[in-house]
């Protein structure tokens, strides 16, 4: 007999000594008694003593209870080991035995625990995708934390992942979409989302009748069966579905249908905020899984580079159009409303696939972005003498970061030419499904979204900065005088005016982005270059990094020029050395001279034009 059943016997026998503290108080089945008992002997003495048939799931609840606290993390951690073997049925039967205020936080611990192979390995049976629907089911109910959505996203992109992406990208461009309003005492048409979990991973989604005739909804409901607003209708868990968040000022949140259980369970506006964010930039693709993809194993880390790049300009772009979203669509009619669907579509398929998969797999969505993107600017080309210098900003933050993840797009889509070999299956077996990547944690997220808020500052100085000297130099007032030469380079393309001014001197450096643009098509720097509002900077690559540029001048020597780039490097500051116009011999010399100046001290990287002069690294 176990040691705390015999405990229970005995003491259940004994006697209660007036003034004894460790005696039994009370009738032996007494609430007191009882209460005694399972403070000096567990649950499990209780169980005995009243001969009460216990499960070995409450015995795994009471390994980790004491003195009637759950450990909920040491529970969680329990419970992912026994996932991770298979025994999901266990794992539900153990959630089902908790109470309510407990399964959620059991369910965070489990997950919060989980590494990302380990999320993909339960995901590859039925049982374990009925596990991880439970788990969502439990995180999104109540208040919303930030560790439940994260952990809630990791669920969807993890169930995502085996989706055919030819049937996903056909979801998202063709599907249904569900409008969502709050209701409230000033909403008088309001689109509630009523949605649980149904067996056999399906979920049950209604909607009010009275949505079915209300004008306001009427885009969406066009694409949603009418039974969904008479008697519901049933969904595959991993259909692909987007929901109209009317109270975020209309974007399209695209999602598996297993979303919409979360939607339902919520109804103030800062969490439905929370839920239609992206828990980071998306999906980190690993080496292999490019190549899985078709990507050449030694294009694998540049692609990553353009990849994650992408995914982070896209987060910019989706905050500066969710500032604007209403103005965009009453300014520019049809053409701003279909460029902001396809940014919805593509936002949501870079958090769900990750962008390097999006590029290389889902070249209907990306094309139809392309399209939707030239029919706005055309439309902003139309009225552009009408825009106010605000509209302006807005305009040219959108366009220059649309340009580059187009730019990332077809980049990453060359790197990978093969196609999957006859036969093959376009559903993604579970050796080659892809984790979710470590979700971000509070302090990245932070610094996320300081960087996005720099970005767009950067990008307001630079335009009001552009609008002002170009204005200046049409009325003759411009300080500085800038030659014909230069002035149509500069008015050839809107780029190189954004690169060529300095918002140190207010005015434009065009030699400088004259180099920094001869750096991008040589590939000496990554491109695509921007200009650099960091002190002591001119120009950001596309991976981020800020250079310092120098070049020669009419009366530069080899030495003055190998001393004003081992300056820039030994302060820190990676230096972009323009060496075109030397002698091939003179290059060299101002190369070797520099080297002989850094010698073992700690400088920056050094990188020439022209690119056959050699880069020297970091140190």
């Amino acid at each position: 007999m176990p040691g705390r059943e015999r405990q229970a016997k005995r003491l259940s026998h004994e006697s209660e000594p007036v003034g004894d503290s460790s005696a039994p108080p009370g009738p032996r089945f007494g609430a007191d008694h009882m209460l005694w008992l399972q403070r000096t002997a567990g649950n499990r003495a209780v169980a005995a003593h009243l001969s009460v048939q216990r499960s070995a799931e409450s015995d795994l609840i009471d390994e980790h209870t004491s003195w009637g606290n759950l450990a909920e993390d040491d529970l969680g951690r329990a419970l992912l080991a026994r996932a991770v073997r298979g025994e999901h049925q266990f794992v539900q039967a153990v959630l089902g035995e908790l109470g309510w205020h407990n399964r959620d936080d059991v369910s965070l611990e489990l997950m919060l625990a989980a590494s990302n192979d380990q999320l993909v390995a339960i995901a590859g049976s039925e049982s374990g995708r009925r596990l991880l629907d439970r788990m969502y089911d439990e995180l999104s109910e109540g208040n919303l934390s930030d560790d439940e959505r994260t952990q809630s996203d990791r669920i969807l992109r993890v169930k995502s992942q085996g989706a055919d992406p030819a049937q996903a990208q056909e979801q998202m461009l063709n599907g249904k979409v569900f409008p969502f309003r709050s209701s409230g005492i000033t909403v008088l048409d309001d689109a509630p989302i009523m949605a649980e979990r149904r067996d056999g991973g399906q979920i049950w989604v209604k909607q009010p009748v009275r949505v079915l005739g209300t004008r306001m909804f009427a885009d969406e409901v066009s694409t949603v069966p009418r039974e969904a607003f008479i008697g519901g209708i049933v969904l595959p868990e991993n259909e692909i579905v987007g929901v109209k968040f009317y109270d975020l000022g209309g974007e399209v949140v695209y999602r598996p249908a297993l979303f919409l259980v979360q939607v339902s369970h919520q109804n103030d506006t800062e969490t439905l905020t929370k839920i239609a964010e992206i828990a980071g930039i998306g999906l980190t693709l690993g080496t292999g899984a490019l190549v899985g993809l078709g990507v050449e194993a030694s294009m694998a880390a540049r692609v990553l580079l353009w990849a994650d790049r992408a995914a982070f300009v896209l987060g910019t772009i989706t905050t500066v159009i969710n500032e604007h979203r209403g103005e965009i669509i009453e300014r520019f009619g049809d053409s701003g409303r279909e460029f902001l669907r396809y940014v919805d579509i593509v936002h949501s398929a870079t958090a769900m696939y990750g962008f390097a998969r999006l590029a290389i797999s889902m070249g209907q969505i990306v094309n139809g972005f392309r399209t939707s993107y030239t029919n706005w600017r055309a439309a902003v080309r139309s009225v552009e003498s009408e825009l106010d210098d605000g509209e302006r900003v807005v305009v040219q933050q959108i366009t220059q970061q649309t340009d580059e993840v187009l730019q990332n797009a077809d980049d990453v889509s060359s790197a990978a030419p093969r196609q999957l070999p006859a036969g093959e299956p376009t559903t993604i077996p579970p050796e080659r499904q892809l984790g979710p990547g470590r979700p971000p944690t509070a302090r990245e997220r932070l610094e996320a979204n300081r960087a996005a808020r720099a970005e767009q500052a950067r990008q307001a100085e630079i335009q009001e900065g552009i609008a002002r000297v170009d204005r200046e130099l049409a009325a003759g007032t411009h300080r500085r005088r800038i030659s014909q030469d230069d002035l149509d380079w500069l008015n050839a393309n809107p780029r190189h005016k954004e690169i060529a001014y300095d918002p140190d001197i207010g005015t434009y450096r065009v030699s400088e982005a004259r180099q920094a643009i001869a750096a991008e098509e040589s590939g000496v720097l990554t491109g695509p270059v921007s200009r650099s509002t960091a002190p002591g900077t001119d120009v950001l690559d596309g991976a981020g990094v800020a250079w310092s540029v120098k070049g020669i001048g009419p009366s530069s020597t080899v030495d003055s020029t190998a001393n004003l780039i081992a300056g820039e490097a030994l302060a820190g500051r990676p230096c972009l050395g323009d060496l075109r116009g030397m002698s091939m011999r003179d290059q060299a010399a101002v190369r070797t001279l520099v080297t002989q100046q850094l010698g073992t001290r700690t400088h920056a990287e050094i990188r020439f034009l022209p690119p056959g002069v050699e880069r020297i690294r970091a140190q």
